[in-house]
Parts: structure tokens; sequence; C-alpha cells
């Protein structure tokens, strides 16, 4: 049996999902990323890996339902292997807004072969969507010494590909930028300099693009490291473009976060690598000595917060070598973690010394299902995993007692609901998607919200920390 420990009550491990709390009996290896899609299915981007590790390296998506059970309708009994490339490296997916499943990452068709970057999409059936691209692909054009990393977002209605890179072939000619795709694989040129926006002065910074995340005001915030800062160190970056890819001048300085924390905080390097936007603030976390974590908080003109942990930064002990660091909201918690630890850190950037460990689990990804569920995929004794936390509210409640709470309290209606949902009595509320994001909030007690902007799918409303679940239509 798998088991799992925690230094206190905050975590615990869910035995109501899966088989007793976990998805082992897959056929694939590894989990790197997990989703939800609008019936609030569980969609698990993973690989299929060979006995030997240069056999193969397989693409594999796997889809359950919300509670664990393998949804045999999807794929080849509720799995996708994509055989046709032996070596498959997945660094970003996403749900898109027809409920597709779009990956971004390295292939070759023989494991030690020339690889391409793509970005593949798959219908909700588990088959290559073939009216994506070519084929259901589109290969991004790459020299030889580019990094690529990549981004699915929409501004709107649409659906469209942000592409970062950089180019090093020679270090004097380094260039890093973001790339607009349109939706078909054509470069939109409306956007940057005919389609790129480069993210440099050529004189004191120039920001790696490792991670790429769509504001809610339809803005994007760009962050890793400068590598430009002239004395061979680097220091944490962040800036802020528009829709069509300049550079937002009222964010920071001049659309440009720049700082070194290496000193503060006694490290060897420093780089951001996740970003998150939660009810007007930015959350982004990072990595520092030995894969330490560390997270810090800013208001979305680009002003850190310097209440919040130290002078703006939560630094924290846990160490591991997951290249990208979830972080969830949990009610008014920040949850974190790196390797088989997961922790939690009050609103104030203080850690509440809640810890949980996975005995045999190493996880690459973790979602809030709804709240007061944490969805974590990676792998187990070199196989396949998923498993489902609980994780307590802020008030201490038990997860299972709130929401049978839930059941007598606000009544909500119609569900589902198309363009209004209206409340038996006047409440402030709060709108949350399936990973727990706020999506709207009131600032008085009202009786109904409009959520005709809202796609189609599965959401919470949350009043006075009870929750229920509406379909938006």
């Amino acid at each position: 049996m798998l088991a799992t420990s925690a230094s206190s009550q905050s975590f615990s491990l869910d035995n109501t999902f899966g088989n007793q709390g976990v998805i082992t009996s897959v056929d694939a290896s590894d989990v790197y990323f997990i989703d939800f899609d609008d019936n609030g299915n569980i969609i698990a981007i993973a690989s299929k890996i060979g006995s030997q590790p240069s056999d193969y390296h397989y693409l594999s998506i796997i889809k359950t339902d919300a509670n664990g059970v393998v949804m045999e309708t999807f794929g080849n009994e509720g799995v996708m292997i994509l055989t046709d490339y032996a070596n498959a490296r997945i660094y970003s997916s996403q749900i898109t807004n027809e409920n597709k499943i779009l990956v971004f990452g390295y292939f070759s068709e023989t494991y030690f072969g020339d690889s391409q970057a793509m970005f593949m999409q798959f219908a909700e059936n588990g088959n290559l969507d073939e009216s994506f691209g070519n084929n259901g692909k589109i290969i991004i054009n790459t020299a030889l010494n580019d990094d690529v990393y990549a981004n699915c977002a929409s501004f709107g209605s649409s659906d469209f590909l942000l592409v970062g890179k950089r180019n090093h072939l020679d270090f004097s000619e380094v260039k890093c930028y973001i790339s607009k795709y349109n939706y078909d694989g054509n470069l939109d040129e409306s956007f940057g300099q005919e389609g790129n926006a480069y993210l440099t002065d050529n004189a004191t910074y120039r920001i790696v693009p490792l991670s790429i995340y769509v504001l809610d005001d339809q803005s994007v915030l760009v962050a890793e490291f400068n590598e430009f800062k002239g004395d061979g160190n680097y220091e944490l970056a962040l800036c802020k473009l528009d829709q069509n890819g300049n550079l937002v001048t009222d964010f920071a300085n001049n659309g440009v976060w720049l700082m070194d924390i290496v000193q503060d905080f006694n490290l060897d390097y420093e780089y951001f690598n996740k970003i998150i936007e939660n009810n007007g603030d930015i959350i982004v976390s990072g990595k520092g000595k030995e894969g330490k974590l560390f997270l810090s908080k800013f208001s979305t003109t680009g002003v850190i917060d310097t209440n919040f942990g130290e002078n703006g930064f939560y630094y924290s002990e846990i160490q591991g070598y997951t290249e990208f660091n979830p972080v969830l909201i949990n009610w008014e918690s920040y949850i974190i973690g790196n390797h088989d630890r997961i922790i939690s850190v009050n609103e104030n950037g203080i850690s509440d010394n809640n810890l949980f460990t996975f005995e045999d689990i190493i996880y690459h990804d973790m979602k809030m299902q709804g709240k007061n569920k944490i969805i974590v995929g990676g792998f187990y004794n070199d196989n396949f995993v998923i498993t489902r936390l609980n994780a307590n509210s802020k008030s201490g409640e038990d997860p299972a007692s709130l929401e049978k709470n839930q059941l007598n309290t606000l009544s909500i209606y119609p569900n589902p609901a198309k363009d209004n949902l209206y409340f038996n009595e006047e409440t402030q509320a709060e709108i949350i998607d399936i990973q727990g994001r706020v999506l709207y909030k009131t600032t008085e007690a009202v009786k109904s919200v409009n959520i005709s902007n809202l796609k189609s799918g599965i959401y919470f409303i949350k009043t006075d920390n009870k929750i229920q679940k509406f379909v938006k239509e």
C-alpha cells in the first residue's frame, strides 16, 4: 500500500479518490502535468518509458473522472499513447477554450534523433485533432541553439500560442523574445516586431522567458532571470507586455522589475519559474540554492509587497528538483512544494508550519480541485501515480464536514445557468474555477451575479466560507 506521512492535520490522503486515495494501475510511467476539462474530469499529461530508458519515451495522456475513475471511452481504455515519436519531452499543456488538450514539447522519431519543438492538440476522446495546424501538429521553427518555452493562452474567446525563445548561437548575439502564433500556427505579425516581442534594452536587461502568464486584463507577464546584469551573475526578472507585445510602462520600472536576492537569502543562483494571479495580486515562485523554494508577491503594477514574508519574499528550506514549482491557493493560504513535500504559507508570507511528506511519491504537478482538494501527479516506484489530498480550510474545518454543511446554506438558481446566477438572499460572493482561482468577487451584498462571460463548465460559488457547485451552460 502506498504510504504517506504528515506532520500535522492540515493535509491528509483522501481515501475516497481512486483506489484508497491513489491511481497507479495505468499503463504509464510518470505524470508531468495535471489539468481539468470543463466537465471537471482530470487530464494527466504523462510518459510511457521502455524497460531501458533509451528504448522509448512516449507521450501518454490519461483521463479520469473527478474521483479518479479511469474513463475508458478516452483513448484505449482511458489511456492515449502516441508511438509516432520515440522520444517526447513535454514542457507545457493546457485545456483550450474548446475543451481540447494542447501539449508542447520536443519530439524526435528515434530516441537519439534530431528533435523538433512542436504543439500537438488532441480531441476530447484522445484522438489527434486533425483540424489543428497540420494534421494536429504545429512545428515551431527553431535554430540549432534555441531554447524554447511555450504557453497556450487566450484573449477573450480566441486561443493562441505564446512561445518564449532564447537563441544563443553566439553569446554576443543572444536574443530573448516572445513570439505569438495564431491558432493555425501562423506568426501573428501584429504582435511586437513582426510577431516577436524582444525582452531586452541591449544595455541593462535581457530576460529569459521561462514562465509566461496571461493576466485577467489580458496583459502578459514574463519571468525568469536577467542574464545581462554585467557581473557574470543573474538576477530575478519580471516584465509585463500588453496585448500587442509592447512593454506596459506603468508596471515597475518602465515595464521591467529586476532584483538580486542572492546575498539576502544565501543563494547560489536565483530564478522565477511560476506565475499566478489571485484577486489583484501577482504571486511568483522561484528557486535558489540546492533547489530551495521562495515566493514573492506583487501588485499588478509591479510593486513588490514588502509586508509579505521578509521584504516581499517567503523563503523555504524545502529543496528538490521539480522543474516547475506549482503555487496553489486554498482560501487565504498559498500551497507550494517541491519533489516530495507540500507546505502551506499564510497570506502574509509566513509559514503556518503545516507540512505533508510523501514517503514514496515524487511529484511534478499539483492542482486545486475546487477548494480543500489537491490533485497531485508524479511517479511511484517508477510508475504513474495520481493522488488526492484533503486540505483543511483556513477556519480549520474538516473538508468533508464543510461540504456536508454546504448543503443547507444559501440557495442558488438556476443550476445549470447561462447568463445570471441568482441567490435566495443578498450575499457577498466569489466565483471560483475548478482550479481554485478566484474569477470574480462582489464588493457588496447582491442577489445575483452575471456569468455570461464564463466558459461552459463547472464552477463554485463561495459565500461566508461555504461553497456550492454550479454549472455554466
